[in-house]
């Protein structure tokens, strides 16, 4: 690990404390119902900020439905978030763009589980 950059030791602690933060908030996550409308990522491959965001929703949201959407797939998801990605999307079609800092992340995701 000595040989880590600063980006690297900083998505590290951000992980962490997203860790933390979301096992404040479990029993609000198992709450939601398997089979429900799932939240939507908006990413694209090669994206490392993606890859996060989505192993960290998976990680500690495992009961919420996360569909993985490449923006260069569709032109209108390219024409929308091209330059957002990560973008998180609640059933309800509320956004969280550049959805990689782990409390702004949470406090979303709390917001639109029921």
């Amino acid at each position: 690990m000595s040989g880590w950059t600063t980006e690297q030791w900083l998505a590290l602690g951000a992980l962490v404390v997203f860790a933390v933060l979301v096992n404040a908030f479990m029993p609000l996550i198992r709450q939601q119902k398997k089979g429900s409308a799932p939240f939507y990522l908006y990413s694209r491959e090669g994206c490392h900020l993606c890859e996060q965001a989505e192993q960290a929703f998976r990680q500690r949201f495992p009961a919420l439905a996360l569909e993985v959407r490449d923006v260069d797939e569709r032109l209108e998801w390219h024409q929308r978030w091209d330059e957002k990605v990560p973008v998180l999307q609640a059933p309800n079609g509320d956004v969280l763009e550049a959805a990689v800092d782990p409390a702004t992340l949470l406090n979303f995701v709390r917001a639109h589980v029921r």
